[in-house]
């Protein structure tokens, strides 16, 4: 019983971050605007952190930070900065998938 209420849980995550990505808006001149202010170090830092949460939260949303990130940036560090990024997305959702759903395939 425990491990179906787990993966309900999953499947209702799921639904609900796909019903997210369909709804809300991105303001792609704000957040550019926000990453030209700072230094490249600072700014690519928080460009990471965006990154991983908004691509977290709206699943539709990765060609629009690809393109902030080549603005900002130039094509050779935004394309490193997706990297590092992507790296802790699929750390987090392996983890998040381990911990939901795991004791259902068993």
């Amino acid at each position: 019983m425990k491990h179906q209420i787990k993966f309900i849980v999953l499947i209702i995550f799921l639904g609900l971050l796909w019903y997210s990505g369909r709804v809300l808006y991105i303001d792609t001149e704000g957040i550019e605007r926000a990453l030209h202010k700072f230094p490249v170090l600072y700014g690519s830092i928080l460009y990471i952190i965006f990154y991983v949460i908004v691509t977290f939260f709206l699943l539709f949303s990765k060609d629009i930070f690809w393109v902030i990130g080549a603005v900002v940036f130039g094509a050779y560090l935004s394309t490193l900065l997706v990297i590092i990024a992507e790296i802790i997305n699929v750390f987090i959702l392996f983890h998040l998938a381990r911990f939901l759903g795991s004791n259902f395939l068993e």
